[in-house]
């Protein structure tokens, strides 16, 4: 709203929003109108991405101005992570949905699509070794970049082929969204390539199963773990063995072996 040739907003005005003790609804009631005001000479796009992140001052601007807008020539278009859900981004999406808003809800990247982004990070046509990386990264055009990077990288000599540290990093990024219990759950997960169950998760961290659920759902949400089969697994194998690569060798051999120790106990039952 603030940038480009013709911004919604003036310096002079993004000043006044932003002095300390002003109203929250002064603040929505000055973006209602410049909104409206610039809407009477030109249609008007709106992108808010990473929604899931924004501040409750936001969510309430969003859920206040689009249908206050509804009349106006003004389309919004806003992305978020499946997870985690808040009340408030519930809220949000219920209200939006209300006022006639579409959710459509984005599948894994085509190989054409992930060779596009391949050729921006290369500047060149992906190769055989390029399109190996694409294939793993479970169409998620994070973990494409990080994979394609780290190979570029790899190969003009500016990073260790053999250090996993940077890549790790890059690609535990997408447990971010997640809660510290929810990453309990993808650990367990993780030290198991053949996936888990959801008891076995629930008897390893000593949960009810009532407590493993939310967490699993919102592991799901994110596209960290997958139930399509009897077990959770990882949909993306390299988001599993950088979560695996994250603990120390004395932590993964433990929760190896109290798997094991649960699965067992269950064969004998």
């Amino acid at each position: 709203l603030r940038s480009g040739p013709r911004p919604v907003l003036d310096e002079a005005m993004v000043d006044r929003l932003l002095r300390p003790g002003v109203q929250p609804l002064w603040i929505l009631e000055q973006l209602r109108r410049a909104l409206e005001v610039r809407s009477r000479t030109q249609p008007l796009l709106v992108l808010l991405d990473d929604v899931q992140h924004a501040d409750p001052l936001s969510l309430l601007a969003i859920r206040t101005l689009v249908p206050a807008l509804a009349r106006q020539p003004v389309t919004w278009i806003l992305a978020r992570h499946p997870a985690p859900t808040t009340p408030a981004l519930d809220r949000l999406s219920t209200t939006l949905q209300k006022h006639g808003a579409t959710v459509v809800s984005l599948p894994p990247l085509r190989q054409d699509a992930l060779e596009a982004i391949a050729r921006d990070v290369l500047s060149a046509e992906p190769d055989d070794a390029v399109r190996a990386q694409l294939d793993r990264s479970g169409g998620v055009p994070a973990v494409a970049i990080a994979l394609v990077d780290h190979l570029r990288q790899c190969r003009e000599g500016s990073l260790d082929a053999d250090a996993p540290d940077a890549l790790g990093l890059r690609l535990r990024r997408q447990l971010r969204p997640l809660s510290a219990p929810a990453r309990q759950v993808v650990e367990v997960a993780a030290v198991h390539p053949f996936g888990v169950t959801v008891e076995e998760v629930a008897a390893t961290l000593q949960w009810p199963v009532t407590r493993v659920l939310p967490h699993v759902r919102d592991a799901i949400r994110a596209g960290i773990l997958d139930d399509t089969a009897a077990t959770l697994t990882f949909p993306v194998d390299p988001v599993r063995q950088a979560v695996t690569v994250s603990m120390t060798p004395a932590a993964r051999q433990a929760l190896e072996q109290e798997v094991a120790r649960v699965r067992g106990q269950s064969r004998l039952r």
